[in-house]
């Protein structure tokens, strides 16, 4: 009852985001339906002749969200949230894909915002991590020991640190704790600030000065501190 078909439709390309070059005709291309961030209907077709799909009698309900997706090399990728109306029955969708890769070379920091307060007894620290990624293939990880799956982005926290938290994650699962680095399992896709990491943290402490040391293992195109 919540979806009811219409006259709506969304067409689209599926292509390489790096060339621009239509993927094959086998490629299939699913298509999800959302109402109050509830799924309501899904569908799925294969593309046709340069890359092109097409889905038709859909709900105009403005209400209603649409995502369209597909996977390649066992990597999903979508396009951008899709709503569709009366006044405007039919959307172009774009889903840009990528061969993937387990080379780093190509990682830097596209921004950090490092942002540093205080409380009774110690510095609460909370940095906002834009990773990029310069390759023309997704960066799917590398094999680090002591984490369950490949490894993407790494970043460094003291050893002291306690109560770490992250955004979109937890220790243990999506991120893991090595040490004084701290790994990002999900993949890398090209461009820059493609990939967000929120962590925050406290360093105890009772003085009036603290010296921190912070490495970094990409470059980094810029940095606040605050």
């Amino acid at each position: 009852p919540a979806f009811q078909p219409g006259d709506g439709a969304i067409s689209g390309q599926v292509a390489f985001g790096v060339t621009g070059e239509p993927v094959g005709a086998d490629q299939v291309v699913r298509l999800d339906a959302y109402l109050n961030f509830e799924p309501v209907a899904s569908f799925t077709t294969t593309v046709g002749a340069g890359g092109m799909f097409n889905f038709d009698q859909l709900a105009t309900n403005p209400e209603i969200t649409y995502i369209a997706s597909t996977s390649l090399d066992g990597m999903s990728y979508s396009s951008d949230l899709l709503t569709l109306s009366a006044e405007q029955p039919a959307v172009v969708a774009e889903i840009a894909v990528y061969e993937s890769t387990d080379d780093p070379t190509g990682l830097r920091i596209s921004r950090l915002h490092w942002i540093v307060d205080t409380q009774p007894g110690a510095l609460v620290v909370a940095q906002i991590y834009a990773f990029g990624n310069e390759g023309q293939r997704t960066y799917v990880g590398q094999t680090v020991d002591g984490v369950d799956e490949p490894a993407t982005v790494g970043f460094y926290v003291p050893a002291e640190a306690v109560e770490i938290t992250l955004e979109n994650g937890e220790l243990g699962n999506r991120f893991q704790r090595v040490g004084d680095r701290i790994y990002d399992t999900l993949p890398v896709v090209p461009g820059a600030a493609t990939r967000q990491v929120v962590v925050q943290y406290a360093l105890p402490y009772n003085g009036v000065t603290y010296d921190v040391t912070q490495r970094f293992d990409y470059p980094v195109d810029q940095l606040t501190l605050l």
